[in-house]
């Protein structure tokens, strides 16, 4: 939109009161900060060099005047999905959700970055300032994380990736960094808000 492209990462897959399927990622990502249409298309890759994966749905908008809590999209599926990981990670399952506690062991696949490991520094943060294209935002209620032995968590293009902990429980979304912390949204809060949850992992993938 605009005449150019949001890019990033695929969080999650969730469902609805449907069983409709659901990826989800951040609004800065596939709405285009506020700027999206429903019915816009999300590719993967890029448009041109890839294929159309789903459709924008819903959004929470960001904004400029009062803190945000969740910067967070979703897009619905043109296909079934398996909620894992590729076997090459080596990571476990995507298994329910779960509230990020300090000294948290956590993990995070980008599209920039990869897989990396991290551990989570701070919850319920407040962030002063975070500068998207329309202009600064205030976050609260952010959780902070931090590479291991002072690796690199994130870089750009892996924005609206999900944080999970090593039993594969998600616990946000990331949102923001500057190579040396890492700023994700809680997911419990977002899905709620989105009126979205998590596919069971154990079950068969639903229908798009």
């Amino acid at each position: 939109r605009l005449g150019g492209y949001g890019v990033g990462t695929l969080g999650a897959f969730a469902v609805d009161a449907e069983g409709r399927a659901f990826l989800l990622s951040n609004t800065h990502v596939i709405a285009a900060e506020n700027a999206g249409l429903v019915g816009d298309e999300v590719f993967q890759a890029q448009r041109g060099r890839g294929r159309r994966v789903a459709t924008l749905e819903s959004w929470l908008p960001l904004s400029g005047d009062a803190p945000n809590r969740l910067d967070l999209a979703a897009a619905r599926m043109d296909d079934a999905f398996e909620n894992r990981f590729l076997e090459l990670r080596q990571r476990p399952r995507p298994a329910g959700l779960a509230a990020p506690r300090v000294g948290q062991r956590v993990f995070k696949v980008g599209r920039t970055s990869g897989l990396t490991l991290g551990s989570v520094t701070a919850v319920e943060a407040t962030v002063p300032r975070v500068r998207y294209g329309f202009g600064d935002a205030a976050f609260e209620g952010s959780f902070i994380v931090e590479g291991l032995s002072g690796a690199t968590f994130s870089a750009p293009g892996d924005s609206g990736s999900g944080i999970y902990d090593t039993r594969g429980r998600l616990l946000g979304f990331l949102y923001a960094g500057d190579g040396t912390i890492t700023l994700a949204c809680p997911a419990e809060e977002g899905l709620t808000a989105l009126g979205l949850s998590l596919s069971d992992p154990s079950s068969d993938p639903p229908p798009a």
